[in-house]
Order: C-alpha cells, then structure tokens, then sequence
C-alpha cells in the first residue's frame, strides 16, 4: 500500500523556534517572578494575564525577547526542577546524621 501523503499545515509554517534558554535567561525569568510577584503594591491582587505580562515586559527589558507561552513552560519547568530539590533535600535533613557535614550528607545522595 503505498504511503499517505502528508496534510499541508494549516496557516502557514509558523513562528519560528528560537534555541533553548540559556542560564542568564533563566537568571532573568526568576529575577522577573521575584520582582512581580513580591511586589508589595500590586503583589496577589493581580489577575494571571497581567501577571505574565509583568513578567514578560521584564523579560523583555532585560533582553530575553521570549513569547509568554514560552516563559509560562520555562518557569513550569524550573518550578519542577526546584520542587524536586527541595523534596530531596528536606530527606538529607531529615535523616539528621550526627557526624556529618553538608557535604558528606550531599555526597551519599549523590552516587
């Protein structure tokens, strides 16, 4: 049998996938949820578009052109990332090994 065809995209090729983020945009993106969202006047009483549009115009700002989805998947990721940390750290501690520094603690988890 031979093979289908493939369905042309619909609205044309798209925009155009810029390459991963790097660790200054990274830097930048926290540095924009640590501005907008402690932000003392506006802090919780802000809706979620204008929140990403705060944290997108920061972006910005500080030359990290990125699209909002774009961020939104990023900080997604680092949260992840973060949480994860801090579930395994919270086990190192909660062992309280008498004896042990940090970094012996951090070793036996790191192998």
């Amino acid at each position: 049998m031979p093979a289908k065809p493939a369905k042309p995209r619909k609205g044309g090729p798209g925009p155009k996938r810029l390459k991963n983020f790097s660790t200054k945009e990274d830097e930048i993106l926290c540095s924009a949820y640590l501005n907008v969202s402690k932000d003392p006047i506006v802090a919780v009483n802000q809706s979620t578009g204008s929140y990403w549009a705060r944290i997108t115009a920061y972006c910005e700002e500080h030359n990290c052109p990125r699209s909002k989805s774009s961020l939104q998947h990023r900080w997604g990721d680092i949260q992840k990332d973060t949480s994860r940390f801090c579930g395994f750290y919270a086990e190192v501690e909660r062992k309280n090994q008498s004896g042990k520094s940090e970094d012996d603690k951090a070793r036996n988890y790191t192998l």
